[in-house]
């Protein structure tokens, strides 16, 4: 009753016509939030013609699933029943396995709008393992370099401690980097990282943990509109294990090679696939790029470098000046300033939620002479 006064007779009758039509779907946009109302067919193509890179995807025949997660629970008890730790985890694995399912989210602040495929493995035979075997390699980062950001609190902090004189800003974003992580330089990753873990620490012995880690990464297998591909180059987006095992790839590239090639003085951090340097107003940031695209065919960055002593870097503008830096809010073009309706079926500990949050981010993210701005 209250959802429906809510939401006028023209937008209900809107939503209905949308619903009953076959050939659109709605789904939300990869970032920036708002709905996307697209056609099924052309969603359909752009997905498929993700699906048709052949060095990242192949086809399998029906029944593939089910045979990989048999064969997954087959591996995963072996490595188990090695240790009393491991025998505790056994309920981990499905007895009755979902098949992991690829969507797209469409990426409505690039041209052309290509997707993000996201496969969701929830229900499948690694999932609930891979989430448990996650754990101590998120409290690991960082380990093998220290150029891995928490979050933007981090960011700001780090930076009290840099001196901007004659310093200038830029960003590199590395191209899809989950499918182009190589799984076998993510393993090692995770070779170098448990190494400063306390086997306590660890759920199972550290070489039946990295064996396992091993096997959930591999797995590969999904679904699309029916038809059962294989993933078998990079990581999947969804799994519980790709986010963390991405950032320690990178941690890995990062004291073998990136911050060796940047200039003496350079400071680099680093949120997943987001980097900021700060390097000498000297340096040329194109030839860098050129040298930091060249340590691995498959990790690839594109670079922007601040405008007008400003720089968007997270949830966050830069401003970069004579004394340092300082900081406010930063939003997408894309941002659809979405908001709950204060008339809406959610609680009110939930609407006032919004309100609080955004006077939190504020408060954390704000210099004092862009806070009353934001408020």
């Amino acid at each position: 009753m209250i959802l429906s006064s809510a939401i006028p007779k023209r937008c209900r009758e809107a939503l209905n016509n949308l619903r009953k039509d076959d050939s659109l779907m709605i789904t939300k946009s990869d970032k920036g939030g708002g709905v996307v109302i697209m056609n099924k067919a052309d969603y359909s193509v752009k997905m498929m013609n993700l699906l048709s890179d052949t060095s990242t995807y192949e086809k399998k025949y029906q029944g593939y699933n089910n045979v990989t997660s048999k064969n997954f629970n087959k591996e995963a008890r072996k490595i188990l029943r090695k240790s009393k730790k491991g025998k505790k985890l056994l309920h981990l694995l499905e007895e009755n396995p979902n098949p992991p399912r690829m969507r797209g989210l469409p990426k409505t602040h690039k041209p052309y709008i290509p997707m993000r495929p996201i496969t969701s493995g929830i229900g499948s035979a690694p999932h609930a393992l891979a989430k448990r075997l996650a754990r101590p390699l998120s409290n690991a980062l960082g380990s093998i370099n220290g150029a891995h950001l928490r979050n933007c609190a981090d960011l700001i902090q780090r930076h009290n401690s840099v001196d901007f004189r004659n310093k200038k800003m830029a960003s590199f974003d590395v191209k899809s980097l989950f499918t182009n992580v190589p799984v076998e330089g993510a393993i090692e990753a995770v070779k170098r990282a448990s190494e400063d873990i306390n086997e306590e620490n660890l759920p199972i012995p550290r070489e039946d943990y990295i064996n396992l880690v091993e096997l959930c990464v591999k797995f590969g297998a999904f679904t699309f509109e029916g038809q059962e591909y294989s993933q078998h180059k990079g990581l999947a987006m969804g799994s519980p294990l790709s986010a963390v095992m991405a950032c320690l790839y990178m941690e890995t590239l990062e004291t073998d090679n990136f911050i060796r090639i940047m200039s003496r003085g350079s400071t680099w951090l680093r949120y997943v696939d987001d980097v900021l340097v700060i390097v000498p107003k000297g340096t040329n940031i194109n030839n860098k790029l050129t040298l930091l695209n060249k340590v691995h065919k498959d990790t690839q960055f594109t670079v922007e470098e601040e405008q007008d002593n400003r720089l968007p870097f997270l949830d966050t503008v830069i401003w970069r000046e004579e004394e340092g830096v300082s900081f406010s809010v930063y939003r997408k073009p894309t941002n659809k300033d979405d908001f709950i309706h204060y008339l809406s079926a959610h609680s009110m500990r939930v609407k006032s939620g919004v309100i609080i949050g955004f006077y939190l981010r504020a408060f954390r993210i704000c210099s004092n002479n862009f806070l009353e701005q934001e408020i």
